[in-house]
């Protein structure tokens, strides 16, 4: 049956939808003992940051100038916590709806199970590698948080975009089949 080959997939897709409500009340409740939170990182580890009215400047991993003014690495860490919620919400529903038209289209039970499977583990992934890039960002700047997390970021990124590509391939075999 093909609703039993997608139903993975549609538990995931719920449950990093649930994530991302629950990750948005912690943002809504919890905002300013997190900003205090990101100020106290910047502050540690670049405690001249406040001090200058430009910031302290080094290199990220790609070489570029990376500004360490304590309010910007604060907002920009928060942005991209926020980007944690944004994320689980709408790749939880892009794997839902990508999973229940795998049900509904006539594809192999192969090719509708992994890609129920490859949306709903991107969907619930993919998110949290904001979140922890947010939280190290004080710390590390922008740059090389960014890089501290390519672990998750980039399988769970792969495993959305091949969840999508299968998707498509389901829906035009589907097509192709009815003329």
């Amino acid at each position: 049956m093909a609703w039993q080959d997608v139903r993975m997939g549609i538990v995931l897709a719920i449950t990093a939808l649930l994530l991302g409500i629950a990750w948005g009340g912690v943002l809504a409740v919890e905002h300013e003992n997190l900003h205090a939170y990101l100020a106290g990182q910047v502050q540690h580890a670049h405690p001249s940051a406040p001090h200058t009215h430009d910031g302290d400047m080094r290199e990220d991993d790609h070489g570029a100038p990376e500004h360490l003014h304590a309010e910007s690495l604060d907002e920009e860490a928060m942005q991209r916590l926020m980007r944690g919620h944004v994320h689980w919400m709408g790749v939880g529903l892009m794997a839902l709806a990508g999973s229940l038209a795998l049900g509904v289209l006539g594809a192999s039970s192969l090719l509708r199970r992994a890609g129920a499977w490859l949306l709903g583990v991107g969907a619930v992934a993919y998110p949290p590698a904001w979140i922890l890039m947010g939280l190290r960002t004080p710390r590390l700047g922008p740059g090389a948080a960014e890089a501290s997390v390519a672990w998750l970021f980039v399988p769970a990124v792969g495993a959305v975009a091949a969840g999508i590509v299968l998707v498509a391939f389901a829906a035009l075999a589907a097509a192709g089949g009815k003329r």
